[in-house]
């Protein structure tokens, strides 16, 4: 209703509900994944690439939802700019592609139309330069944000910023190539060359993490579209999750791996 009085549109609220409808599925999508690698034994170093990929996306769910400091303009404006952004990577990656022209075309042209309408409701300030790079674009000193800043949302609010933040770089540092994080899971075997050791403990915070932040987005989205009474049975599993988690953490620090 309030996008109809003061848009003329209901189009900004369809983006909040599509973004929140798409991210968090996949973030708990990438969370029964971990379980699965982990209940298979198949792998443990490499869980880091999916507890960011579940980071990021409920990330952009809490700027968006930001029930603390934003109102509904505020949050139409953050969803439908975030589609923007999105229509502009994904161009990116269809060009890189080489992905047949008219497909190109018409992706190209769904963007122009969205850029244009998102202009008229919202009258944003456009960057001089490039003024059709949306990721540039401000309404009242609110951008997109680096992803640095969209992790740290996701992250508990009693965690210092700068903690929060210094969490997504660690992240970041074990997905990324970087020869001295990698050198911290690696030991010699003499003779026999190299061995790839990853602690318990180690695994057991990314998998906190990972349950924390998605359990988080759950709650805030309950919250947003006053659904909470329905999320009360998935709530109360997750915090039975959650105490079995505390119950094996002892266990796993126990072992050699």
């Amino acid at each position: 209703m309030t996008f109809k009085s003061e848009l003329g549109a209901t189009e900004p609220s369809l983006w909040v509900v599509r973004t929140v409808a798409t991210y968090l599925p996949e973030a708990a999508h990438e969370l029964r994944a971990i379980a699965a690698l982990l209940r298979s034994g198949a792998i443990t170093g490499s869980l880091g690439p999916l507890v960011r990929a579940i980071v990021e996306r409920v990330g952009v769910v809490f700027w968006i939802l930001d029930v603390e400091s934003a109102d509904g303009l505020e949050r139409g404006w953050r969803a439908t700019l975030n589609a923007l952004v999105c229509y502009k990577e994904y161009r990116k990656t269809l060009d890189q592609l080489g992905t047949e022209r008219t497909v190109r075309n018409e992706v190209a042209e769904k963007h122009r139309q969205l850029r244009a309408r998102v202009q008229g409701w919202f009258a944003p300030e456009v960057d001089d330069v490039q003024p059709t790079d949306s990721s540039l674009w401000k309404r009242n000193g609110s951008g997109y944000p680096d992803l640095t800043e969209l992790a740290a949302a996701a992250m508990p609010n009693d965690l210092d910023l700068s903690v929060r933040k210094g969490v997504y770089a660690a992240q970041c540092g074990m997905t990324h190539p970087n020869i001295f994080v990698l050198g911290e899971t690696v030991e010699p075997l003499g003779a026999r060359g190299i061995q790839f050791v990853h602690r318990a403990e180690d695994v057991d915070k990314e998998v906190r993490a990972a349950f924390v932040m998605f359990m988080r987005g759950v709650l805030v989205c309950a919250r947003y579209f006053s659904v909470e009474g329905e999320f009360k049975a998935l709530e109360d599993r997750l915090n039975t999750i959650s105490d079995s988690l505390e119950a094996a953490s002892g266990k796993l620090y126990e072992a050699p791996n």
